[in-house]
């Protein structure tokens, strides 16, 4: 049966899901959020009615607005998103930012035209490369998404095509830094959101951790263990980025410092805190490196 819209959001706040059903709502009735208030009258079609149902059942079992939408935002920006691929966080634009000032110190010292070369390790849906592509458009950049999972891979091409950055982001399948040929011109800035969630963390939200994909969340030794293996193929391959730059857990900073004083002594070691003051993004500056 059809119904109003004042009648879905009454029947949304019974169970608190007022604003997720506002929001569904606008997407399938392509309506601004000004519009559908003045609309509450509207009679919505029955198939919308019973779409909305069907979400509402997803959405009392802490199922992702985003994965029903099959978007969200970042950056300023849209994106694709499906069980495939972790959900971007508010909190993950601090890395972009902090790429973005480093690409343009990086430029700033280069004394040639040559393009800046970053490379990005678990792109997952690809936001932060995109976003990053986007807001330096028309500089000389050149960057290569690196990602294990076949099906992420797929979402980050989507997503690469639909912001038109084809000619800047290139991706390939790759266990971490597996398909770099090593050498000290490799990169000059190395970007990494890696899993950093303990295995054994009980603080992970319900929705997170039954829906969202596990092998983009855990890692090992306090969620440290794919950092340090990424370590590692830094050495082992001889790569010497100017910059690289790591998103990690909130009470990740001191031991994520003594695990770069440890494997990357040569490094500056900086770290950001988020808008809520928790530990986010470590940035590790190569004195040593020529631009």
């Amino acid at each position: 049966m059809n119904k109003k819209v004042v009648q879905i959001l009454d029947d949304a706040k019974v169970y608190g899901l007022l604003r997720e059903v506002e929001v569904l709502l606008c997407d399938y009735l392509l309506l601004s959020q000004s519009e559908l208030f003045l609309k509450r009258d509207l009679c919505v079609p029955v198939g919308i009615v019973k779409r909305i149902a069907g979400d509402m059942k997803k959405l009392r079992v802490d199922y992702p607005l985003a994965y029903i939408r099959k978007k969200k935002e970042f950056y300023g920006l849209e994106f694709y998103v499906d069980e495939r691929v972790l959900i971007p966080r508010p909190e993950t634009e601090l890395l972009v930012e902090k790429s973005l000032e480093c690409i343009k110190r990086n430029k700033c010292a280069k004394c040639n035209y040559s393009k800046i070369k970053m490379i990005e390790v678990g792109v997952w849906s690809g936001c932060v490369s995109v976003a990053v592509a986007k807001n330096m458009s028309g500089q000389t950049l050149a960057i290569l998404g690196l990602e294990k999972s076949k099906e992420a891979l797929k979402v980050a091409r989507k997503n690469v095509v639909l912001h038109c950055v084809t000619d800047t982001v290139t991706l390939k399948e790759s266990d971490l830094l597996e398909v770099v040929e090593g050498d000290k011109k490799s990169c000059d800035i190395l970007v990494a959101n890696l899993p950093y969630i303990a295995e054994n963390d009980p603080d992970v939200q319900l929705s997170v951790r039954e829906y969202e994909p596990h092998v983009a969340l855990f890692a090992k030794e306090d969620g440290l263990a794919l950092y340090a293996e990424l370590f590692r193929q830094l050495i082992e391959k001889k790569m010497q980025p100017t910059y690289v730059l790591l998103e990690i857990g909130c009470d990740q900073g001191s031991r994520m410092k003594k695990l770069c004083h440890k494997l990357l002594p040569e490094y500056d070691f900086t770290l950001f805190k988020d808008l809520a003051g928790r530990d986010r993004v470590v940035r590790l500056e190569n004195p040593n490196a020529n631009p």
